[in-house]
């Protein structure tokens, strides 16, 4: 496979950490990067791929309705804070 050539800008604390690896270690940013993202794909892919089920889901008529989720969330905090009291 060819490699793509990509220019990305970081900022603030991303630049400043990467700067401080490369010169901890001695290596170029481009073997960081290169890692970083190659180590991220599948997680980045997998995230978007549930997500993507998940909205799918509840398009087709799943998932909890909105006043269902009030009422369970109101209990769950009853309950906290009556054990806060005891």
């Amino acid at each position: 496979m060819a490699a793509e050539k990509l220019t990305i800008t970081l900022e603030g604390s991303a630049a400043k950490r990467l700067r401080a690896l490369c010169e901890a270690s001695g290596h170029p940013p481009e073997v960081y990067l290169a890692v970083m993202l190659e180590d991220h794909f599948d997680a980045e892919i997998a995230e978007i791929r549930e997500l993507q089920e998940r909205v799918a889901s509840v398009e087709a008529g799943g998932g909890v309705p909105h006043e269902e989720v009030m009422r369970q969330m109101r209990e769950m905090l009853a309950s906290i804070s009556e054990r806060r009291r005891a």
